[in-house]
């Protein structure tokens, strides 16, 4: 009986530390920020940025006006981003609001400084929808591939000349 209580609590000590964990993994609103809200500032090539479960999507756009830079990205309105940022290099910046960036620069031809011009974030596909099953009424047609023939071979016997194309020998 008291190795039943012992399992018992151990079991029930490793389900709370298991939902503390989960809780303390979930990000949470900056401190006086209200949740799906954020404050960007983007000067002299750098970030700063108070996000609490702000649409990403709106996030990145924000900082394509203020930096004059065209983004491109699959980023649906579900992702959330909560994240400070204070005066972070822009590049790093946006580099850590998304994983999946590809960042396009700009060459001045004068003083060949190079500035960034366009940047692609693509969606890290969690929860993306599934594709919808066929829903045709008619018999799915399947592919059956040809037997392919045998490759081609190639044997040689040098044994096998005959007279004629026999090499000849040196006097």
């Amino acid at each position: 009986m008291k190795f039943f209580w012992n399992y018992m609590a151990a079991a029930m000590l490793l389900a709370h530390l298991l939902t503390v964990g989960q809780a303390a993994e979930q990000p949470r609103p900056a401190k006086g920020q209200a949740a799906g809200t954020f404050q960007l500032k983007v000067s002299q090539g750098y970030l700063t940025l108070d996000a609490a479960e702000a649409p990403l999507a709106q996030v990145l756009q924000e900082i394509g006006k203020q930096a004059k830079i065209t983004f491109d990205s699959n980023i649906g309105p579900e992702e959330k981003v909560t994240m400070r940022l204070d005066r972070v290099v822009l590049e790093e910046g946006i580099k850590r609001l998304a994983k999946n960036v590809t960042v396009f620069y700009t060459e001045n031809p004068q003083d060949k400084s190079r500035h960034i011009s366009r940047v692609v974030v693509l969606s890290e596909g969690k929860g993306s929808t599934p594709v919808p099953a066929k829903t045709s009424t008619q018999p799915e047609k399947v592919n059956k591939v040809a037997p392919q023939p045998e490759p081609f071979k190639f044997e040689f016997d040098p044994g096998k000349f005959s007279e004629k194309e026999k090499p000849r020998k040196q006097p």
